[in-house]
């Protein structure tokens, strides 16, 4: 998550030079919006959450599609 959002500010120095307020709460906010992702994709796909689980946040329907399915590999473990 970290390496995605320095990666993010990096290129955004580099597109937007200058100090701004304005700069700096977009590039907050999209920071903010690529670590979430990032976290929400890495807990699904290392199965921190089943169907039943999801089903009970809102779009939890929408997430679903992003488990990883094949978890008899994990259990043999």
């Amino acid at each position: 998550m970290g390496t995605a959002v320095v990666l993010f500010n990096g290129l955004f120095e580099l597109m937007f030079s200058g100090e701004s307020r304005l700069l700096a709460t977009i590039q907050a906010l999209i920071g903010v919006g690529i670590g979430a992702a990032v976290f929400v994709m890495t807990t699904l796909r290392a199965g921190l959450f089943g169907e039943e689980e999801l089903s009970l946040i809102p779009a939890g329907s929408k997430l679903k599609r992003f488990i990883i399915t094949n978890r008899s590999i994990r259990n043999h473990e």
